[in-house]
Parts: C-alpha cells; sequence; structure tokens
C-alpha cells in the first residue's frame, strides 16, 4: 500500500554532547487532523566509543507525547543503558556509526502531538516521517514496506548490526483491531557466492528476544541468524511472525532485524485485521454480506445458491468433526466448548472438504470459479491491496480438494483429506505458506484476480 506522507523533516541541529540530556533542539512538533492510525518512521545514527573523541557511545531515544517506548523491554542482546538498548531506541555500541530507521505504529488522537529526544553523546538526527494508513471504518489496509535494501555491510563480530525497527504502540493490539501477522521477505548470499569469508545473515527479534533459526537451532554458527547465507545460497526466504504472540495490551511489542554482511531486505509485511460486524456468524450483516458474494457469482451459477450454502454447511461440520476428533478445542468459563478453527489443520479440512463436495456436485471448472471468487470478494472486502497468507493458504487447499474429488470421485470427503494429509499436499498453518506457494498460487489464479 502507499501510505500518505503527512510529515517530513530531515534538518536537524547538531547534538549538544554530554551524559545523558534532553535534545530540546530536536523536539518537533505536528499536527492530525484526523483521529486514526499513523506510523512515524524515525531515522538516526550513533558511533561507539571507539569512533567517538570522547571515548563514550552515542544514544538516541525517543518519546511521544511524553510516552518513552520500549520502556518495560528485556533485550536479550544487553548493550547498552538506561532505556538505550531496545528496539525503539539508538545504542551507538551496537550501531557502530551506522543508521537505523525505527517504525513506530501508534493510534493518534485529532490534535498537536509532540516527539522529544533523550541523547546521550552526540547521535545524528536525519529523518522524521509521519505516515497515514488508509482506512475506512472497520476496513483498513496492510502495511507492507518495498525495501529491495541492500545492507551497509559495517564489520562486527557474531551479533550483527541493528538496521530496521517495527515498534507497536501498546492500544495498537487490542480484541477489535490487531496485527494479524509480520511477514519478513529476505536474500542472503553464501560466502562463496560473495567470493569472501563470510556470507549474509539477518538476526530477527520479537520483543527483545532472538527468533532462532529452525534449520540449525543448535549450531552456535547459525542458530541466532533465522536468515543464513549459507543456507539460503541466494535464494529468498520469508518468516512470519504471528500477531497472536503479541497480544500485549500494557506494553508496546517489536520485531528488530539485524544484519551481517551485506543481506537484501526486501520486504515486510505488517497484516491488519479489524473486527467488523460482517466477521461474526449470523448477523444480519453478515447474512447480508454473503448475499452480495452471491451477487459476484457468473448467471449460470446463481441458480445454486442453495446448493452452495448447503455444501458451506457439510464442510463447516466436517471441519467441526475433526476439530474434536483431534482436540482442537477447549472450554471457556462458562463451559462452551471453544473449536479452534482458524489458519490450522481445521481450517484446511473445511476448505477441502468444501471444493471436494463441490467438484463431486458441479465439476471443477465451476468449483474453482465459486471458491476462487470468495477469496477474492473477501480480500476486497477487508480492503486488501493483495492477497494476506491466510488466503493463500485457503486458494491452495481449495485445489487440493478438487484434485482430490477428480482422482477419487466415490471416495468420502473426509477420507479424501485423510489421504491428502499423509501425503503431505495440504497446508495446515501460515508459516507452511511459503514463497514458492504463494507464487505457484498466483500463477494458477492470476485468470481470475485480474477482472
Amino acid at each position: 500500500m502507499v501510505m500518505n506522507i503527512l510529515y517530513q523533516k530531515t534538518n536537524f541541529p547538531l547534538a549538544l554532547g554530554g551524559d545523558i540530556y534532553e535534545w530540546k533542539d530536536a523536539s518537533t512538533n505536528f499536527d492530525i487532523k484526523i483521529s486514526g492510525i499513523y506510523v512515524i518512521a524515525i531515522t538516526a545514527s550513533a558511533r561507539n566509543k571507539k569512533q567517538n573523541e570522547t571515548g563514550d557511545d552515542d544514544d538516541l531515544r525517543v518519546l511521544l507525547d511524553g510516552h518513552m517506548f520500549g520502556k518495560r523491554e528485556i533485550h536479550q542482546q544487553k548493550t547498552s543503558w538506561k532505556g538505550f538498548g531496545t528496539a525503539a531506541a539508538w545504542d551507538g555500541a551496537s550501531l557502530k556509526g551506522g543508521e537505523k530507521t525505527v517504525y513506530f505504529f501508534i493510534k493518534l488522537k485529532e490534535g498537536s502531538h509532540t516527539l522529544s529526544f533523550i541523547a546521550d553523546g552526540k547521535p545524528v538526527l536525519k529523518e522524521i516521517k509521519i505516515l497515514q494508513l488508509n482506512q475506512d471504518h472497520d476496513r483498513i489496509d496492510d502495511v507492507i514496506f518495498e525495501f529491495q535494501e541492500k545492507a551497509a555491510g559495517i564489520k562486527t563480530d557474531n551479533k550483527g548490526i541493528p538496521w530496521k525497527s517495527f515498534v507497536f504502540q501498546s492500544q495498537f493490539n487490542t480484541k477489535d483491531f490487531r496485527v494479524e501477522l509480520i511477514d519478513v521477505i529476505a536474500n542472503c548470499k553464501s560466502r562463496k557466492q560473495k567470493g569472501g569469508t563470510d556470507g549474509d545473515n539477518i538476526k530477527i527479534y520479537a520483543n527483545g528476544q532472538i527468533v532462532q533459526n529452525p534449520k540449525a537451532p543448535t549450531s552456535d554458527k547459525y542458530k541466532n541468524f533465522f536468515f543464513s547465507g549459507d543456507q539460503m545460497q541466494g535464494v529468498s526466504e520469508s518468516l512470519m511472525l504471528s500477531g497472536a504472540q503479541f497480544l500485549f495490551e500494557d506494553k508496546d511489542f517489536s520485531v528488530e532485524i539485524w544484519y551481517d554482511e551485506t543481506p537484501v531486505l526486501e520486504q515486510v509485511k505488517v497484516e491488519l485485521k479489524a473486527k467488523a460486524p460482517y466477521n461474526l456468524k449470523d448477523t444480519p450483516e453478515r447474512r447480508f454480506i454473503r448475499f452480495m458474494e452471491w451477487l459476484k457469482l457468473p448467471s449460470n451459477l446463481k441458480i445454486k445458491g442453495s446448493f452452495i450454502l448447503e455444501s458451506v454447511s457439510h464442510a463447516q461440520d466436517y471441519c467441526y468433526q475433526y476439530a474434536d476428533d483431534h482436540n482442537f478445542f477447549t472450554f471457556n468459563e462458562a463451559g462452551k466448548k471453544v473449536r479452534f478453527t482458524q489458519h490450522n489443520e481445521v481450517d484446511a479440512c473445511r476448505h477441502f472438504t468444501w471444493n471436494v463436495l463441490l467438484t463431486h456436485e458441479l465439476g471443477t471448472e465451476k468449483a474453482e470459479i465459486i471458491t476462487t471468487n470468495h477469496e477474492i470478494f473477501w480480500r476486497d472486502l477487508h480492503n486488501k491491496a493483495e492477497f494476506p497468507r491466510a488466503a493463500i493458504m485457503d486458494l491452495w487447499n481449495n485445489k487440493q480438494g478438487r484434485d482430490y474429488a477428480v482422482a477419487h470421485p466415490k471416495k468420502d470427503p473426509m477420507e479424501l483429506f485423510r489421504i491428502a494429509l499423509s501425503e503431505g499436499n495440504i497446508i495446515k498453518s501460515l508459516n507452511k505458506v511459503t514463497l514458492e506457494k504463494k507464487k505457484s498460487v498466483l500463477e494458477r489464479f492470476s485468470k481470475f484476480f485480474e477482472t
């Protein structure tokens, strides 16, 4: 998505220097005309004590209307002190003269706001941008940063150099509005590909804690770098962090990217989700939305509306039965059963069996039109510029359902689902939506997306 730049500033006075002090000359005021969700992007640099004549590190932290971000963060890499060694701050001991950009996701009310800075030594403030997200009532665009940026390559030890941070204000994640997931795509080359002695690496911190490399969790060389060039060999890969692990309503949360050598950060996508009336079952709003989806179907399929709804209901029954049989449920305080049916193999069961039912009754082509139309309709309804990872998972499992239905026209949908699971053809979770699978899905269904 393209965010609107409401405010931008690039010329700042030089820091005065000295031990921890309020950098008053850097204080910045800005006005917000419409209450809503915004991103404040701040770029700064800081040197370490070896680079400074004073023999002290430069450090910088920021406050918004008196709120200090990252105050309660416990960072695994203890490189600084006094609140400077966090994802939301700039720490000269780690940066070694390099630049770091922090993207603060915040809710701002209409009126005047102030960014104030606390400095130690002489950090350099380079840019402030205030960006407005596109939103309309209960709908909001995802935030996509198309970086395609190569790291500066500042020499370091095995710790890495801070590069980008994404910091979310505590009130940003609530039951009615939340981060669905954070998706990081990067490309790293091996030392052989670079003709050097060290490959590219990227370290990821989530709330100050290292996200370990799942391919080598016990390796001293690779375990702390989620993206490693020696493993990736120049092939782009992605990391998905579920928003569910960031549901802290009482403190900020963050994702931080550190680099080693010269990796390329291609994209960071923040999928956002609002709780809307049409997301609730059996409400008038939901029934109206279902009618609007039916109107989007080709005329020759509209007459099948009642069967389509029946097939949805049957697939839901299969989904609930699978959840019960495989313990995908819990009980709430009132003793009511709560099933886990989102972004897991229960969800996959629902999409797979729905497509089996449609294919057996209507054939592959019509089943494909109906279920692909469904994903496109909900993408557009949520005002998304591109498909979220969950939709890619659904489109993949939809196709598997149709393929297995054609190959086994007389088999029961649940029997086919168990076969597909055993053969490894089902995507069971969002983190299994690889870039290769995403590319395959988008190429397959491009004929639908372009209409």
